[in-house]
């Protein structure tokens, strides 16, 4: 069996045959804590991974830069 390879930042859709309620959706976030999960007004569930090692490292120089910069304002 081949495994599809979902390309990097790119959000994996994931088409459910039945709609989840709300507390149906909450357990499967729980059941999921390291997927971003998001569903749309369309009802779609969006699936992204983690950031990987480089996305997280200018997460974090982005997010220094704009402290240093509303310390000084």
């Amino acid at each position: 069996m081949s495994k599809t390879r979902v390309p990097t930042g790119q959000p994996m859709m994931l088409h459910l045959p039945l709609d989840l309620d709300d507390e149906q959706l909450l357990e499967f976030c729980r059941m999921n804590r390291e997927w971003r999960i998001e569903r749309p007004a369309e009802g779609d569930l969006e699936l992204m991974p983690p950031t990987g090692g480089e996305t997280g490292a200018r997460n974090l120089r982005i997010a220094s830069s704009l402290g240093s910069w509303a310390e000084k304002d």
